[in-house]
Protein backbone atom coordinates (compact mmCIF):
# COMPACT_ATOMS: atom_id res chain seq x y z
CA UNK A 1 0.00 0.00 0.00
CA UNK A 2 2.78 2.42 0.81
CA UNK A 3 4.16 2.06 -2.72
CA UNK A 4 0.77 2.57 -4.40
CA UNK A 5 0.73 6.12 -5.90
CA UNK A 6 -3.09 6.27 -5.65
CA UNK A 7 -2.94 5.89 -1.83
CA UNK A 8 -2.23 8.81 0.49
CA UNK A 9 -0.84 7.57 3.85
CA UNK A 10 -1.53 9.71 6.94
CA UNK A 11 -0.08 7.73 9.84
CA UNK A 12 1.53 4.40 10.59
CA UNK A 13 1.29 2.87 14.09
CA UNK A 14 3.11 -0.33 15.12
CA UNK A 15 0.90 -2.73 17.08
CA UNK A 16 3.42 -5.58 17.46
CA UNK A 17 6.27 -7.16 15.47
CA UNK A 18 3.94 -8.41 12.72
CA UNK A 19 1.13 -5.83 12.68
CA UNK A 20 0.79 -2.12 11.91
CA UNK A 21 -2.19 0.22 11.62
CA UNK A 22 -2.13 2.42 8.54
CA UNK A 23 -4.49 5.39 8.28
CA UNK A 24 -4.91 6.26 4.61
CA UNK A 25 -7.28 7.46 1.92
CA UNK A 26 -7.43 7.93 -1.83
CA UNK A 27 -7.43 11.45 -3.30
CA UNK A 28 -10.74 12.29 -5.03
CA UNK A 29 -9.25 11.92 -8.52
CA UNK A 30 -8.27 8.31 -7.75
CA UNK A 31 -11.76 7.18 -6.67
CA UNK A 32 -13.80 5.11 -9.13
CA UNK A 33 -17.59 5.64 -8.70
CA UNK A 34 -19.57 2.66 -7.42
CA UNK A 35 -22.09 0.95 -9.70
CA UNK A 36 -24.66 1.15 -6.89
CA UNK A 37 -24.74 4.97 -6.79
CA UNK A 38 -28.09 6.31 -7.98
CA UNK A 39 -27.50 9.66 -9.67
CA UNK A 40 -31.19 9.89 -10.61
CA UNK A 41 -32.22 10.15 -6.93
CA UNK A 42 -29.72 12.94 -6.28
CA UNK A 43 -30.86 14.74 -9.44
CA UNK A 44 -34.54 14.40 -8.51
CA UNK A 45 -33.95 15.93 -5.06
CA UNK A 46 -31.90 18.77 -6.56
CA UNK A 47 -34.53 19.43 -9.25
CA UNK A 48 -37.25 19.75 -6.59
CA UNK A 49 -34.99 22.11 -4.65
CA UNK A 50 -34.83 24.57 -7.56
CA UNK A 51 -38.30 25.89 -6.89
CA UNK A 52 -38.53 29.55 -5.93
CA UNK A 53 -40.74 28.58 -3.00
CA UNK A 54 -37.87 26.68 -1.36
CA UNK A 55 -36.68 27.87 2.07
CA UNK A 56 -34.16 25.09 2.65
CA UNK A 57 -32.84 22.04 0.82
CA UNK A 58 -30.16 19.47 1.32
CA UNK A 59 -29.30 16.07 -0.12
CA UNK A 60 -32.46 14.39 1.14
CA UNK A 61 -34.82 17.14 2.29
CA UNK A 62 -36.76 20.16 1.06
CA UNK A 63 -38.65 22.74 3.11
CA UNK A 64 -40.84 25.01 0.99
CA UNK A 65 -43.80 27.38 1.17
CA UNK A 66 -47.19 26.21 -0.03
CA UNK A 67 -50.34 28.15 -0.86
CA UNK A 68 -53.68 26.48 -1.66
CA UNK A 69 -53.65 25.06 -5.18
CA UNK A 70 -49.85 25.06 -5.59
CA UNK A 71 -48.01 21.95 -6.71
CA UNK A 72 -46.68 19.67 -3.95
CA UNK A 73 -44.19 16.82 -4.49
CA UNK A 74 -45.67 13.34 -4.04
CA UNK A 75 -44.75 11.65 -0.76
CA UNK A 76 -44.21 7.96 -0.01
CA UNK A 77 -42.34 5.39 2.06
CA UNK A 78 -39.91 4.02 -0.52
CA UNK A 79 -36.37 4.90 -1.63
CA UNK A 80 -36.45 8.17 -3.53
CA UNK A 81 -39.85 9.19 -2.18
CA UNK A 82 -40.25 12.41 -0.23
CA UNK A 83 -41.63 12.10 3.32
CA UNK A 84 -43.80 14.63 5.13
CA UNK A 85 -41.83 15.69 8.23
CA UNK A 86 -44.82 17.31 9.93
CA UNK A 87 -47.30 14.49 9.38
CA UNK A 88 -46.68 13.34 12.98
CA UNK A 89 -48.15 16.63 14.28
CA UNK A 90 -51.58 15.76 12.86
CA UNK A 91 -53.36 16.33 9.54
CA UNK A 92 -53.44 19.97 8.49
CA UNK A 93 -50.50 20.99 10.73
CA UNK A 94 -48.43 23.88 9.35
CA UNK A 95 -44.94 25.25 9.89
CA UNK A 96 -45.44 28.88 10.96
CA UNK A 97 -41.78 29.88 11.46
CA UNK A 98 -38.59 28.46 9.97
CA UNK A 99 -34.94 29.37 10.52
CA UNK A 100 -31.74 27.86 9.11
CA UNK A 101 -28.13 28.43 10.07
CA UNK A 102 -26.67 26.53 7.12
CA UNK A 103 -26.58 22.94 5.85
CA UNK A 104 -28.07 20.36 8.25
CA UNK A 105 -28.74 23.13 10.78
CA UNK A 106 -32.37 24.23 10.97
CA UNK A 107 -35.37 24.56 13.26
CA UNK A 108 -39.06 25.25 12.85
CA UNK A 109 -42.15 26.13 14.85
CA UNK A 110 -45.24 24.15 13.85
CA UNK A 111 -48.87 24.47 14.87
CA UNK A 112 -49.95 20.93 15.74
CA UNK A 113 -53.58 20.06 15.06
CA UNK A 114 -53.09 17.03 17.31
CA UNK A 115 -52.07 18.93 20.47
CA UNK A 116 -53.71 22.25 19.45
CA UNK A 117 -50.48 24.07 20.39
CA UNK A 118 -47.14 25.19 18.96
CA UNK A 119 -44.34 22.63 18.94
CA UNK A 120 -40.70 22.94 17.90
CA UNK A 121 -38.26 20.81 15.93
CA UNK A 122 -34.52 21.48 15.85
CA UNK A 123 -32.03 19.52 13.71
CA UNK A 124 -28.31 20.12 14.03
CA UNK A 125 -25.68 17.81 12.58
CA UNK A 126 -22.89 16.91 15.00
CA UNK A 127 -24.68 17.85 18.23
CA UNK A 128 -26.67 15.33 20.24
CA UNK A 129 -29.82 17.18 21.26
CA UNK A 130 -30.47 15.51 24.61
CA UNK A 131 -32.44 17.38 27.29
CA UNK A 132 -29.41 19.35 28.54
CA UNK A 133 -28.19 20.39 25.07
CA UNK A 134 -31.71 21.24 23.90
CA UNK A 135 -31.81 23.94 26.60
CA UNK A 136 -28.86 25.61 24.83
CA UNK A 137 -29.46 24.73 21.16
CA UNK A 138 -33.09 25.20 20.14
CA UNK A 139 -35.38 27.19 17.86
CA UNK A 140 -34.97 30.44 19.82
CA UNK A 141 -31.17 30.12 19.99
CA UNK A 142 -30.87 29.56 16.25
CA UNK A 143 -33.30 32.38 15.51
CA UNK A 144 -31.20 34.72 17.66
CA UNK A 145 -27.97 33.61 15.96
CA UNK A 146 -29.43 34.29 12.50
CA UNK A 147 -31.52 37.43 13.06
CA UNK A 148 -29.53 39.18 15.79
CA UNK A 149 -26.13 37.75 14.84
CA UNK A 150 -25.72 36.71 18.48
CA UNK A 151 -22.49 35.32 19.93
CA UNK A 152 -21.55 31.66 19.37
CA UNK A 153 -23.03 29.17 21.83
CA UNK A 154 -21.07 26.38 23.52
CA UNK A 155 -22.46 22.90 24.06
CA UNK A 156 -20.96 20.55 26.65
CA UNK A 157 -21.51 16.80 26.29
CA UNK A 158 -20.54 14.92 29.45
CA UNK A 159 -20.13 11.48 27.92
CA UNK A 160 -19.27 11.51 24.22
CA UNK A 161 -18.42 8.04 22.89
CA UNK A 162 -15.30 8.14 20.71
CA UNK A 163 -12.21 6.12 19.93
CA UNK A 164 -8.51 6.86 20.06
CA UNK A 165 -5.85 6.03 17.47
CA UNK A 166 -5.53 2.51 18.91
CA UNK A 167 -9.31 1.97 18.40
CA UNK A 168 -10.10 1.84 22.12
CA UNK A 169 -13.70 2.96 22.70
CA UNK A 170 -13.75 5.79 25.23
CA UNK A 171 -16.31 7.99 26.90
CA UNK A 172 -15.09 11.52 27.56
CA UNK A 173 -16.42 15.06 27.91
CA UNK A 174 -16.60 17.18 24.78
CA UNK A 175 -17.19 20.88 24.21
CA UNK A 176 -18.47 22.11 20.84
CA UNK A 177 -19.06 25.56 19.42
CA UNK A 178 -22.51 26.08 17.90
CA UNK A 179 -22.69 28.80 15.27
CA UNK A 180 -24.32 29.70 11.97
CA UNK A 181 -22.30 28.31 9.10
CA UNK A 182 -23.12 29.21 5.49
CA UNK A 183 -20.71 27.02 3.53
CA UNK A 184 -22.82 26.43 0.41
CA UNK A 185 -24.28 29.91 -0.05
CA UNK A 186 -23.40 33.52 0.68
CA UNK A 187 -25.46 35.69 2.98
CA UNK A 188 -26.51 39.09 1.66
CA UNK A 189 -25.26 42.06 3.66
CA UNK A 190 -27.79 43.38 6.23
CA UNK A 191 -30.22 40.59 5.33
CA UNK A 192 -31.14 37.04 6.25
CA UNK A 193 -31.37 36.07 2.57
CA UNK A 194 -28.70 33.90 0.95
CA UNK A 195 -27.71 33.31 -2.66
CA UNK A 196 -25.72 30.51 -4.32
CA UNK A 197 -22.06 31.28 -4.97
CA UNK A 198 -21.66 32.75 -8.46
CA UNK A 199 -25.22 34.17 -8.58
CA UNK A 200 -25.32 37.78 -9.77
CA UNK A 201 -28.02 40.24 -8.75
Amino acid sequence: MLTDPSVEAHSLTAVDDDTVILNWDRPAEGIVPLKTVNVALATYTTANARLERVLYFDTDSIIFTQKPGEWVPATGDFLGDMTDEIECYGPGSKIVEFVSGGPKNYAFKVFSTKSKSYEYTCKVKGITLNFKNAQVVNFETLKSLVLDQAEDTYVQTDRRICRNSMYDVLSRPEKKVYRVNYTKRRRLEDSVDTLPYGYRL
